[in-house]
């Protein structure tokens, strides 16, 4: 597993949970798989993987709510995660509006209607 981009060592009991959350997920076990990684997280919370692990899988089910509070909650770890701000960027615009994502991030629009 990756902590800012680099492998890390971690405990055992630590990757049988991740192991157990992909497991979970290759069944559709969609609520089992959350749940184990989020034991990794509550285990190591500065372990990159399983934020990225379940912002994908909201996004992939349109829960944007839990896309933006994990996305957000990795970017206290990992405030340079790319992926991490690209899924956070998508949900806060498909749940909030546009303006909301340029808020967040301080920006303004530039073009003649903004």
């Amino acid at each position: 597993m990756r902590s800012n981009g680099v492998d890390k060592t971690v405990a055992p009991l630590i990757q049988a949970q991740f192991g157990l959350a992909h497991g979970w997920l290759r069944k559709g076990r969609i609520d089992l798989a959350v749940s184990h990684f989020e034991r990794v997280l509550t285990l190591d919370p500065a372990l990159e993987d399983p934020y990225l692990e379940l912002s994908r899988l909201f996004t992939a089910q349109r829960r944007w709510a839990e896309t933006i509070e994990i996305c957000e909650r990795g970017l206290v770890h990992f405030p340079n995660q790319s992926e991490l701000h690209k899924l956070l960027i998508g949900a806060i615009g498909l749940l909030n509006g546009h303006e909301t994502v340029l808020e967040r991030y301080g920006l303004r629009r530039q073009d003649p209607d903004g």
